[in-house]
């Protein structure tokens, strides 16, 4: 599957309509792969919006009955938005070396793919590095930058 078979055709539309995509490449895969990184984000953040406030107020002992499991949820959501992100990442990955290089000729199915491909892996290193981010942060700051 080359871009060069589509230009050489007599009809480059209905060559492009017989080609199928590679098994790594495919529109759902795709889709998967730029749009998960941003929702684990999302969900991450949520998550550790929500329970912040639980999370001070158990490591300052300013609760009622201090639950200490606050902090471990927070771990558990981090580390499994993570692992969605990362997974989309390893698809985008795979995705970009199953479509090839481009020849510069553009307009095809597989130049979508290729740019579908890219932007996954700039989803995936963006939104995977601030959820590392927000995962280290409960160990390096301190239990008084809770505030008061």
């Amino acid at each position: 599957m080359t871009d060069p078979r589509i230009y050489a055709a007599d009809n480059p539309a209905e060559e492009r309509a017989l080609l199928e995509p590679p098994a790594h490449a495919r529109n759902r895969l795709l889709w998967f792969a730029v749009f998960a990184p941003p929702v684990a984000w999302t969900v991450d953040e949520l998550a550790s919006i929500a329970l912040h406030h639980d999370y001070c107020a158990a490591l300052l002992g300013r609760t009622f009955r201090p639950w200490g499991g606050v902090g471990v949820m927070l771990t558990v959501v981090g580390l499994a938005m993570l692992a969605v992100s990362l997974a989309a990442g390893v698809l985008g990955w795979r995705a970009h070396l199953s479509v090839g290089s481009d020849d510069g000729r553009g307009d095809t199915d597989l130049d979508r793919r290729r740019f579908m491909a890219r932007a996954a892996l700039l989803t995936c290193t963006l939104f995977s590095y601030g959820i590392l981010l927000r995962l280290i942060a409960p160990f390096i700051l301190p239990p008084s930058f809770c505030g008061s």
